[in-house]
C-alpha cells in the first residue's frame, strides 16, 4: 500500500532535528520509530498512532480516528486517523504529540544481539558448525551429544537424512576434541 507522500514530508518536518528518530517501511506504509520504538506512520492517506491502552478509548472518541484494524482485528493502543482530520499541521502534530507522550513513556529496548553474539552463544554445542539439515538429521536420529554419536559409523551417519559428507570431517573433529571417535 502506497502512503501519502505530503503527509510524510509534514511529519518529517515534525521530527526535524531529533536524532532519535527513524523512518522505516513496515506494514505496507511508512512508520517513524522514537527510540527504537513505533511511534505513529502512515498506511495510505490516514496516520497511524501509537496512543497506547491507557487512553485509548478516550482518544477513540475524537474525530476522525477509528479502530486500526491492519489484522482484522482492532489493535488496542493503537489508532488510524483519516485524512480528513489532519489537514492542518495544528491537528496533525497534536495527534503526533499524543503518541511521542506514549514512546516516552516505554522503557528503553535492549540492545540486538548481532549474528555473530548469536552464534557464539552457541559455541559450547559440539555440532555448532554444522548446517541447518545436518544438526535435524541427528536430532531427529537421537544424537544429542557426542557420545550418542560414538555409538555409530560414519557410514551410518552419512545414511540420515539430511546429512552430507561435508559434515564427517566436522562431526570428526569434534570427537577427536571430546575425546571419542566413530564407531
Amino acid at each position: 500500500m502506497a502512503y501519502d507522500e505530503g503527509l510524510a514530508q509534514r511529519i518529517r518536518d515534525y521530527f526535524q532535528g531529533r536524532t532519535d528518530v527513524v523512518e522505516k517501511k513496515m506494514f505496507g506504509g511508512l512508520c517513524f520509530m522514537v527510540h527504537d520504538h513505533m511511534c505513529c506512520g502512515l498506511l495510505g492517506n490516514d496516520l497511524m498512532a501509537r496512543i497506547g491502552p491507557d487512553h485509548y478509548e478516550e482518544h477513540l472518541a475524537l474525530p476522525h480516528a477509528k479502530p486500526m484494524e491492519f489484522t482484522g482485528r482492532p489493535m488496542k493502543g493503537i489508532l488510524t486517523v483519516e485524512a480528513e482530520g489532519l489537514a492542518e499541521d495544528a491537528d496533525l502534530f497534536a495527534w503526533i504529540d499524543r503518541c511521542v507522550a506514549f514512546v516516552d513513556t516505554l522503557p528503553p529496548k535492549a540492545p540486538k544481539k548481532s549474528r555473530k553474539s548469536r552464534t557464539s552463544a552457541r559455541s559450547d554445542d559440539a555440532f555448532a558448525g554444522l548446517s541447518a539439515p545436518a544438526r535435524r538429521a541427528l536430532a531427529n536420529a537421537g544424537i544429542n551429544t557426542l557420545k550418542d554419536l560414538s555409538r555409530y559409523s560414519q557410514a551410518e551417519i552419512l545414511k540420515l537424512h539430511g546429512m552430507g559428507p561435508s559434515s564427517i570431517p566436522k562431526l570428526e573433529k569434534a570427537l577427536r576434541d571430546g575425546g571419542f571417535s566413530f564407531q
